[in-house]
């Protein structure tokens, strides 16, 4: 192989691990975004059941999934 050739090969390697770190980037904002907007909805809920008096249930057996 030319050298041409292997440099190449390197640049577009270099090229593709950028876009794997970008994507896996974007992937973990987005699931951090998703799990804060849960949290969200959770209070306020909670903040509207208890302005209207209805009971609040309370649970630790919360699943997340990676």
């Amino acid at each position: 192989m030319t050298s041409m050739g292997h440099n190449l090969i390197e640049s577009l390697s270099e090229i593709l691990q950028i876009a794997m770190m970008s994507i896996m980037q974007f992937a973990l904002l987005s699931w951090v975004l998703v799990v804060g907007a849960e949290n969200e909805i959770d209070l306020l809920t909670q903040r509207k059941k208890i302005e209207t008096n209805e009971p609040i249930k309370i649970s630790s057996s919360k699943k997340f999934q990676v």
